[in-house]
């Protein structure tokens, strides 16, 4: 009996996992069917295997606990110091404290890596295809599917990449020849959905995450730098044949030489920079504590009032590291450092054990470090939800390979 319920809880879990990246963008909301299913099946197979001997955390795999429970420790200590408890703003970090128990599991249980490659594929088709239908069958301007454009553009980026990994050879797993043709079709549409929103801050991390999956699929030193020229020359190609793309990119240029030539306010790029100086203000006038979470716009509103910002409030300066500064203060500087920081150092240390695994780990790390620059990604539902849960699944999954390692000499 116990035997079958551990069966049934691991299939939901899995179940969870697929649909999360399978429904992200394509439903409305269709991140929390899976979320929901995952958690649930988490923590009743966690009361399972609490009662059984199980391995001991390693130090790295508490450092990577320590990083997804650092963000949402600081937030609650902000808004302790500033007397000021909302849960509905504390609501997005817990999610980072919420899939602690799918690590857990997933690291002791081992999870099948078809589930994530299916659910990335499948996604990133239904995400390209759904940009596309909303971009040039119904004309809207951009594509943002139910969201808001930005995480849109960037999940759906990180759905193509996540494709294209299936393709780096691990130690004892190879694609089928049809999850690979499926690969590259994920991966064309997750580019395609990412053109449609036309997101620009997920176009600047392209070579460096094609980079590392390059890096970590091929030995070849020529073959790599061949495949990376051509895929330089395909970008370009889109950037001088796509208007949508080559408006987006001259107009970033233009308009911030113009702020930094004559403090022109133009376009989105003008209006980021000056909101990243107002940020910069409200932390430098509150620098241990901030001004509490949720509090940038009150703070922005009263440097507008004074003549020292000028452009429109929103409800962010479109940065996590400045909005998490201006907030919370240097505590939110460095829970953010510590976040990225300590996720990085975990998928590097155990590249050797599974380098397939530990590549989409860090291209999670590394493209949502770049989708932050110029976006609050911690500010949306949905990208919170969608770093956390792949973080602790792919980290679980390495975690669980690691195991196998040290008690099968050669297994991977």
């Amino acid at each position: 009996e116990r035997f079958d319920s551990t069966r049934l809880l691991l299939m939901a879990a899995g179940a969870g996992v697929l649909l999360v990246n399978l429904l992200v963008l394509s439903v409305n909301r269709g991140i929390g069917y899976g979320a929901a299913i995952l958690l649930l099946s988490s923590i009743g197979l966690l009361i399972i295997t609490l009662k059984r001997d199980t391995t001991p955390l390693t130090t790295n795999d508490r450092l990577f606990i320590g990083a997804l429970i650092v963000f949402p420790v600081a937030v609650a200590i902000s808004m302790l110091l500033h007397g000021d408890w909302v849960w509905s703003s504390i609501d997005k970090p817990l999610r980072f404290l919420l899939v602690v128990p799918a690590f857990l599991v997933i690291r002791h249980f081992g999870m099948s890596r078809n589930i994530l490659f299916i659910g990335a594929i499948g996604g990133a088709i239904a995400a390209g295809s759904l940009g596309y239908y909303q971009k040039y069958v119904i004309g809207l301007n951009v594509a943002n599917g139910f969201t808001h454009k930005i995480p849109f553009g960037d999940i759906s980026l990180m759905l193509g990449m996540f494709s294209l990994a299936a393709l780096i050879p691990g130690k004892n797993w190879k694609a089928p020849l049809w999850l690979s043709v499926l690969a590259v079709l994920g991966f064309g549409f997750g580019l395609l959905g990412s053109l449609c929103s036309g997101t620009r801050g997920g176009w600047i991390a392209l070579p460096l995450l094609f980079w590392l999956i390059l890096s970590t699929a091929i030995t070849s030193r020529k073959l790599r730098w061949g495949l990376f020229s051509g895929f330089v020359v395909l970008l370009l190609l889109i950037y001088s044949n796509n208007s949508l793309v080559q408006s987006k990119v001259d107009r970033a240029v233009t308009t911030t030489q113009s702020y930094f030539a004559e403090g022109k306010i133009e376009g989105s790029a003008g209006t980021r920079l000056e909101m990243w100086k107002g940020a910069l203000t409200i932390f430098a006038e509150n620098p241990w504590i901030g001004v509490g979470k949720e509090q940038y716009s009150t703070a922005a509103e009263r440097l507008k009032a004074e003549g020292r910002f000028k452009t429109d409030i929103y409800d962010h300066p479109h940065n996590d590291m400045f909005n998490l500064l201006a907030e919370l203060g240097v505590i939110g500087g460095l829970a953010l450092l510590l976040l990225y920081g300590l996720l990085i150092r975990f998928f590097v240390h155990w590249r050797h054990v599974d380098p397939q695994l530990a590549c989409m780990g860090l291209l999670l790390c590394f493209g949502y470090v770049d989708f932050s620059l110029t976006q609050a990604m911690f500010e949306h539902n949905i990208s919170t939800s969608f770093l956390a849960i792949n973080v602790a699944v792919i980290g679980g999954m390495l975690s669980h390979c690691y195991q196998q390692s040290r008690t099968t000499p050669g297994s991977g």
